[in-house]
């Protein structure tokens, strides 16, 4: 059924039909004239709720209104905040995967010149990775070269702890 009416598809070349199967009315002079009025009501509507808000702001206290304003200042800084995060946890997001550890991301990029556009956002990881290319994620997950075993050297390793011991004293 079309925009939830209660009619039927019109037919080819047809108007839409009502369920009775008669066609819809056209406006008469009387509904034109009632939806000029509705409009003409609606604008004196909305110009008096604005001088409604002016009346009350004129009559509002000083205490008031420098109540109204740390309420805004507060929504703002809070709304900045709740930003700030979301920008945070998206470049992180984003950053998994392409770096080894995403807070590498967090850390580099200037937060507040990025935007809530993944794209953006991948762009400055890519533009991070191509300054700084020893952030990037390796095969296998491992940060950096992959270093020797730095494990003992030199002798042989004890056979007993009590060997261990004694050579750990200084005996042989």
């Amino acid at each position: 059924m079309p925009d939830g009416e209660g009619g039927t598809p019109p037919a080819e070349g047809g108007e839409p039909q009502t369920q009775t199967g008669t066609q819809e009315p056209e406006e008469t002079p009387a509904v034109k004239q009632a939806r000029r009025e509705n409009q003409g009501l609606r604008r004196t509507n909305k110009e008096l709720t604005e001088k409604l808000a002016a009346l009350e702001e004129q009559q509002m206290s000083e205490t008031e209104k420098a109540t109204e304003k740390a309420v805004a200042a507060a929504r703002k800084e809070a709304e900045e905040a709740f930003k700030r995060d979301l920008v945070r946890e998206r470049v992180m997001a984003r950053a998994t995967g392409k770096l080894t550890d995403p807070e590498d991301a967090v850390r580099y990029l200037k937060l507040d010149d990025l935007s809530l556009d993944n794209e953006q956002i991948d762009t400055a990881i890519t533009e991070l990775l191509t300054e700084r290319a020893y952030l990037a994620n390796t095969p296998g997950g491992k940060k950096g070269p992959v270093l020797i075993d730095q494990g003992p050297q030199g002798s042989e390793p004890p056979a007993t702890a009590n060997e261990w011991l004694r050579r750990s004293m200084g005996g042989r």
